[in-house]
């Protein structure tokens, strides 16, 4: 409800970010939702100073210093929640996502294929997984000079 306040009407929820100073979480949702993510991160700082394990507050910190793009930041968080929450798919794949960010494609992967062979066995397939895996797979491979047989400059001349 807060992100569609945001949405319609920016102005009202930068209002409702003021009334609800008090309420450190509704005020990090807020200012999330309109992008102030200097404030979202305080909020949350706010939350997690006075409740250290509290998973919402450290998840959505971590959603935060990913999107300012302060990865080695945003991945100690993840790993915290992993330490608390080993199972914590969400951690799990933006730590994946950051070592490809941070150009550790194989520690992504190894990452990756944790989350996957765990989501097996809840019997769940994700395909968005799967394709992020792929493509990692194929860069890694294009980057040490491997090229596939379908780009083949020489198989194709011969066809």
């Amino acid at each position: 409800m807060l992100q569609v306040v945001a949405q319609r009407d920016p102005a009202q929820a930068r209002t409702l970010v003021k009334q609800f100073a008090k309420n450190t979480r509704v005020q990090g949702e807020l200012s999330k939702a309109i992008g102030d993510l200097d404030l979202a991160g305080i909020a949350y700082e706010n939350i997690l100073a006075n409740q250290p394990n509290d998973i919402d507050a450290l998840t959505a910190l971590g959603g935060i210093r990913f999107e300012q793009r302060q990865y080695e930041t945003a991945q100690k968080i993840y790993s915290q929640i992993l330490m608390q929450n080993p199972d914590d798919e969400i951690a799990k794949m933006a730590i994946a996502d950051l070592y490809g960010i941070l150009d550790q494609p194989l520690a992504a992967l190894a990452q990756m294929e944790q989350l996957q062979n765990q989501q097996n066995r809840e019997g769940v397939t994700d395909k968005e997984l799967s394709r992020k895996m792929q493509q990692i797979k194929e860069d890694f491979l294009l980057r040490r000079g491997f090229q596939p047989f379908w780009e083949d400059a020489n198989r194709r001349v011969r066809n």
